[in-house]
């Protein structure tokens, strides 16, 4: 009876250290704000996967495409420098308006449409941001 139940002890004590091991010892990495579904799962795209893709705005008007990446202090994407077109402005766009979708390779800023993106201010870099083009701060 008690060589039973050191058995029965030695395979539970077995078998809590196997589940411990399978859901808490686990390291893993919050995805920053890049590919998939919604705009909050950008972890896949690297910061350098957005230049020169194509946005597109509200009623899958085109909006421009990606000239720069702004970064935050910690390295991870915060705003788009978006070019309008030749001779146009480019303008700042916050990567948490811009969705990332499996099935398009372009980048949509929903409720963003190109009238509103025109009204916008011109981009004006200053020497606090840090462009991920020049690796250096933002023209």
């Amino acid at each position: 009876m008690r060589t039973d139940l050191i058995a029965a002890v030695a395979a539970l004590a077995l078998l809590s250290g196997a589940v411990s091991a399978q859901t808490g010892t686990a390291t893993t990495t919050p995805a920053s704000p890049a590919v998939g579904e919604t705009s909050q799962s950008f972890g896949v795209l690297h910061p350098e996967g957005f230049l020169e893709k194509n946005v597109i705005g509200a009623g899958d008007q085109a909006i421009g495409t990606v000239e720069d990446v702004l970064l935050g202090p910690d390295g991870r994407p915060l705003r788009l420098i978006v070019s309008t077109g030749p001779g146009a402005k480019d303008v700042s766009i916050e990567l948490s308006r811009v969705e990332v979708r499996s099935d398009s390779d372009a980048l949509f800023v929903s409720g963003l449409t190109r009238e509103e993106v025109e009204a916008l201010p011109a981009f004006a870099g200053d020497a606090s941001m840090t462009s991920l083009s020049a690796g250096k701060p933002a023209k």
